[in-house]
């Protein structure tokens, strides 16, 4: 079988959220698929390469439409049986049959006021694959169940066509490191205090982080502790909201964003904490908590979406909506015994999860066509 794969989202640099799907997804096949074909085409040079004699890549000149246009008919000149999408478009008047990956239908679900900090185009994105492009792939990978649900519920894809494919982590970065490696990341960072961190892509409301500093603030006003709280990401539409919250509490030197961390140092800022919170309004899956889970940093996290099922029972689970239960949840963590005992249930929990599973199961997806 001939695979053509929509590459575009390779040739950027730093990869976000799909690209990071995209490139540990194709990297894990490419080890235990030997017998099929790839064809990465794209209309950029790619930034990140695999280099195994089944893989190929076609760059084409850019265009509009790419998605629609150039990259089915390209697909076709190759003589691909299949297309995939590692997002949710299905091409019009497509004759190959198309898989797509999902990873979740927030937008057409969530509430106004976190609607409205969402770009038109991505509304308009999410419409058309619930109304079109969904019901029209031949299969669709969905991240978790709880987005198969969404699937079934909000786009009407039949649940045949649906194949769950939980996603990984990457276990030769986050693992368990040594505690002079812990101390070098405290000092590069200037962390001399206890502190919670929480590792959000991008800060706006679906991320809940209003709420969590809200609790922070509760939590040191019970607390004796010097801690502090460490959040990562991207500035977003809660940005200006976080610094009148800081300022409001004055905890302008408890409260320590950082917008870019490399994510070389991520699993050691997760390993010298005391606790992940990450009360998200919702998740298509939740990788934050698996990559705190594999390097042995207890997780706190929100009893709804995808949240729930992928910690299940590894982690200390709160109603994100609850500013107390996230500060009673960070609380309990301030405590050594819990910490190390979700400490424990995180790490054999992380092992359930890894892009090879991921792999394989998608795999199996396509050659069901």
């Amino acid at each position: 079988m001939k695979i053509a794969v929509h590459a575009q989202v390779l040739s950027e640099k730093n990869l976000p959220g799909i690209g990071y799907y995209t490139y540990h997804l194709l990297d894990a096949l490419l080890k235990v698929d030997k017998k099929n074909e790839y064809d990465l085409i794209s209309q950029s040079p790619l930034s990140h390469h695999f280099v195994h004699e089944n893989v190929s890549h076609t760059c084409i000149p850019r265009q509009r439409g790419f998605s629609y246009f150039g990259f089915p008919r390209t697909a076709k000149q190759l003589g691909c049986d299949l297309a995939f999408y590692p997002k949710e478009v299905v091409p019009f008047g497509s004759k190959m049959p198309v898989v797509v990956s999902a990873f979740d239908l927030y937008y057409l679900k969530c509430g106004t006021a976190i609607r409205k900090e969402v770009p038109f185009s991505a509304l308009l994105h999410y419409l058309l694959a619930a109304k079109v492009h969904l019901r029209r792939a031949k299969k669709v990978l969905a991240i978790s169940e709880d987005t198969k649900q969404d699937l079934m519920e909000i786009a009407k894809v039949p649940e045949e066509k649906i194949v769950v494919t939980p996603l990984g982590y990457d276990p030769e970065l986050f693992k368990k490191y040594s505690l002079p490696e812990l101390e070098g990341i405290k000092a590069k960072y200037n962390l001399q205090r206890p502190y919670f961190i929480n590792t959000s892509s991008l800060w706006w409301a679906r991320k809940n982080i209003l709420r969590l500093i809200e609790a922070f603030a509760l939590f040191k006003k019970e607390s004796k502790d010097p801690y502090q709280l460490v959040i990562t990401g991207k500035k977003g539409p809660s940005y200006n909201e976080m610094l009148s919250l800081i300022r409001k509490h004055h905890m302008q030197n408890d409260v320590l964003l950082f917008e870019y961390v490399p994510r070389i140092d991520l699993p050691l800022l997760l390993q010298a904490s005391h606790g992940l919170v990450f009360p998200s309004l919702h998740e298509g899956f939740g990788l934050p908590i698996i990559e705190a889970m594999g390097v042995g940093c207890p997780v706190v996290t929100s009893n709804v979406s995808a949240t729930l099922e992928v910690a299940q029972g590894a982690a200390l689970l709160v109603d994100p909506f609850s500013v107390d239960e996230i500060q009673e949840a960070m609380s309990k963590f301030s405590q050594e015994s819990i910490r190390n005992k979700f400490c424990e249930k995180g790490l054999t929990r992380s092992k359930e999860f890894s892009w090879e599973k991921t792999a394989r199961k998608t795999l199996e997806a396509w050659e069901s066509l």
